[in-house]
């Protein structure tokens, strides 16, 4: 090993369950709608759509605005995560087309 290169050393006993589907697909929906709601408030602020979207309303009484709305490193988890989550129920990575 060069001197350069660390090794790191895994936890063997630390192995956790996998998600069920059921899970994954709770998860997946959630974060559709998050960045959904997100994309809607843009076009909103470009007066590309109207405000007062029931869908929008409803998504933020459902998960709370502070847990939607955020800065850009916030937008990135949100499109990394559901990026993630729908690779793994088939999609190809980057899918993010709502």
């Amino acid at each position: 090993m060069s001197k350069t290169m660390m090794k790191v050393e895994t936890n063997e006993a630390y192995k956790p369950a996998p998600r069920s589907p059921g899970e994954i697909a709770e998860a997946a929906s959630e974060l559709d709608d998050k960045v959904w709601c997100n994309r809607q408030r843009l076009l909103i602020q470009r007066g590309k759509v109207k405000k007062g979207d029931p869908r929008v309303v409803a998504i933020e009484d459902q998960y709370g605005p502070e847990n939607i709305y955020g800065n850009d490193f916030k937008w990135g988890m949100l499109c990394g995560k559901l990026s993630a989550i729908r690779w793994v129920m088939g999609s190809e990575w980057d899918d993010l087309d709502a």
